[in-house]
């Protein structure tokens, strides 16, 4: 509870689509009379088939706080996977808050069925005991299915209840769908055994099979009566009209809220309870004439504008998606969304997500959103909004208590807050909050906010990773994999560019160093080359060591290294560096353990920009650093 309001978590996928908004619809119409405050936890996919690219959406059940939560709803007919359902009872058990099943038969949950059984019934009794006829056909849904399983057996009983014989000859398959229904009606025609009456398991069937028979030359309902169930909104445009099921959303929200407040005064209550709901009529029995106007010219305003809101939000999200990969920075990303972004939402994400230096791909974890959430819009100007006062430091910590900056201000409203997971490689990578007005063109629009969001910013990701890649390509091509030095190609490379950040200093001294291993090969010959690698590793350490100011160091090949590094003001670094790699070797040898020791020889030149001929220079300090070699043999 917070501010006085009990929180309700609805947990629902396809917000937008029938059934699921008209359910939050109506529940809202009686949870919000009563102080029930919903927080509604949405997906964009239904997870029928369970693909491993949708599982990232999965984790916003996992944004629930069941510290402020009082009970959870779910509707379970649109979120396929029985096992997500199953894990959310299981949680909002063992923080001890009611469970309430809205279409489907969930152990833990108090139930709330539509009586499917009962309206599928009378339809079927409608066909043959109102309209008299006994040349019934059935077109089914997919075979093993327990909603086309149980239809199918009503069928047959009440078939039997009135005599009539039931035939597997009169019975298809349209598995719930267009185009296999459409072939059963083929079938039917070029066999010569089309019934007077077609029974259909869903609206979307029954449509079909109306307008194959007509292309067939069929009159409907003159010469077949055809019936549908669901009572989608399709059934009620097509012409003609189907005679369906009418909606039960009303009831089933209204039986939610009753069982609602039992549980909140603390009564007994059964975990099943079934809600029934009634046949509404329609041309294609023939209770209702052709020509019959059922919605007016408002219906058609209505889905007008639905679908042109739609496109207005698409060509939106396209705009954010296309200034998104763009951006080169978080501030920037933060500053197009402030630009483009419709009000009433906003958006966190895991910080780790932009970090490039690690891979895109991340483990799943047990909490798949970070404790410090990093902000990138937010509708309440808390961090984003009207004062233009916004850093890339912006962070809200979700374990306050509130998942958004503007928690308390929302739910002092009366619209209800709408979560979706943002997601990239099948992982959840923050979560965006939609607060829109309770109407369903506005509610089509939350997926395309949740997808476009995540798209927008995978985009940016995989650009920003693969301008790492490449750096990252580009610095292992210039250097040296056994030293970490410059290789020949680093070298020239940024030697140049040191350079000619220097010709404006004409008098500008640079030092060059040349140095050798001195004894590789005895190394090599007596210990191995892993030992005589090792030898080449500690003098180029050595070496890099010995000055801590701009340099660029590089390995020629072999035991062949070079330095160069522009000489202070007023400063000789050879004293210094002499001294430097000598006792680095000197701590090393006496260390180190090797039955050999490590020593080299240097050679130093220096000469001023002005006229400096890298290879000539480069020679000069070869021969200083040959004499010192020279010198030691001789000792």
């Amino acid at each position: 509870m917070i501010n006085g309001k009990k929180i309700i978590a609805v947990c629902v996928a396809k917000i937008g689509d029938g059934g699921s908004y008209e359910y939050i619809e109506k529940l809202h119409s009686y949870f919000a009379p009563a102080g029930y405050q919903m927080m509604i936890y949405n997906t964009c996919s239904d997870f029928f088939w369970d693909k491993p690219n949708e599982q990232g959406e999965k984790a916003v059940f996992k944004l629930i706080d069941y510290s402020i939560t009082d009970a959870v709803v779910i509707i379970a007919n649109s979120i396929r996977c029985k096992e997500l359902v199953e894990q959310i009872i299981a949680r909002a058990k063992a923080h001890g808050k009611p469970v309430f099943c809205i279409d489907g038969c969930y152990e833990g949950g108090i139930m709330v069925m539509p009586d499917y059984e009962e309206c599928f019934r009378k339809i079927v009794k409608h066909v043959v005991e109102f309209h008299k006829i006994k040349d019934v056909g059935y077109i089914s849904g997919l075979k093993g299915n327990p909603f086309s399983d149980e239809r199918q057996e009503v069928f047959k009983s009440v078939l039997e209840e009135n005599g009539i014989p039931y035939e597997e000859d009169k019975v298809w398959y349209g598995d719930f769908w267009s185009n296999p229904t459409v072939e059963a009606i083929r079938s039917m025609v070029a066999a010569k055994k089309v019934p007077r009456a077609l029974v259909c398991a869903n609206d979307v069937m029954a449509i079909a099979a109306c307008a194959e028979l007509k292309e067939n030359g069929y009159r409907v309902p003159e010469d077949v009566i055809v019936t549908g169930f669901d009572g989608v909104l399709e059934g009620r445009y097509f012409s003609p009209r189907i005679t369906s099921c009418d909606d039960n959303y009303g009831k089933v929200a209204e039986r939610v809220a009753e069982l609602l407040k039992q549980s909140f005064d603390g009564m007994p209550m059964d975990t099943l309870h079934k809600v029934s709901f009634e046949v509404h009529m329609g041309q294609s029995c023939g209770c209702v004439k052709q020509g019959v106007i059922f919605y007016g010219g408002s219906e058609m305003i209505t889905l007008n504008d639905t679908l042109n809101h739609y496109r207005v939000m698409d060509r939106m999200f396209y705009e954010i998606s296309a200034e998104i990969l763009t951006c080169d920075s978080l501030e920037r990303i933060r500053e197009v969304m402030k630009e483009i972004m419709p009000p009433f939402i906003t958006c966190l994400i895991n910080g780790a997500f932009l970090d490039v230096d690690n891979h895109p791909v991340m483990e799943e974890e047990e909490a798949p959103f970070a404790e410090e959430m990093c902000v990138l819009c937010d509708d309440s100007g808390r961090f984003l909004g009207k004062d233009n006062n916004h850093h890339e430091s912006d962070t809200w910590n979700i374990c306050s208590g509130e998942l958004l900056p503007n928690m308390g201000e929302l739910l002092g409203g009366d619209r209800p807050i709408v979560f979706n997971a943002l997601c990239f490689k099948n992982r959840a990578i923050g979560y965006v909050c939609t607060y829109l007005p309770l109407e369903k063109y506005e509610y089509l629009s939350i997926p395309q906010c949740a997808i476009g969001i995540s798209n927008a910013l995978g985009g940016f990701r995989n650009t920003k990773y693969q301008s790492y890649l490449n750096s990252r390509l580009e610095d292992v091509y210039a250097h040296d994999a056994l030293t970490g030095l410059f290789n020949r190609h680093g070298f020239y490379k940024y030697s140049e560019i040191l350079l000619n950040g220097l010709q404006e200093k004409k008098d500008q001294k640079l030092l060059v160093i040349s140095a050798d291993l001195d004894g590789l090969k005895t190394i090599n010959d007596t210990y191995g080359h892993l030992e005589g690698d090792n030898a080449i590793y500690i003098a180029a350490k050595a070496l890099r060591e010995s000055w801590q100011k701009e340099k660029i160091c590089v390995r020629f090949g072999g035991d062949e290294m070079l330095c160069l590094l522009p000489v202070p003001e007023g400063t000789d670094p050879e004293i210094t560096i002499r001294k430097r790699v000598a006792k680095f070797l000197e701590q090393y040898n006496e260390s180190s353990g090797k039955p050999y020791e490590v020593s080299m020889s240097l050679g130093f030149y220096t000469e001023a920009v002005d006229g400096f001929d890298m290879d000539e220079v480069i020679r000069k300090a070869d021969m200083n650093m040959y004499a010192e070699k020279r010198a030691k043999k001789a000792r």
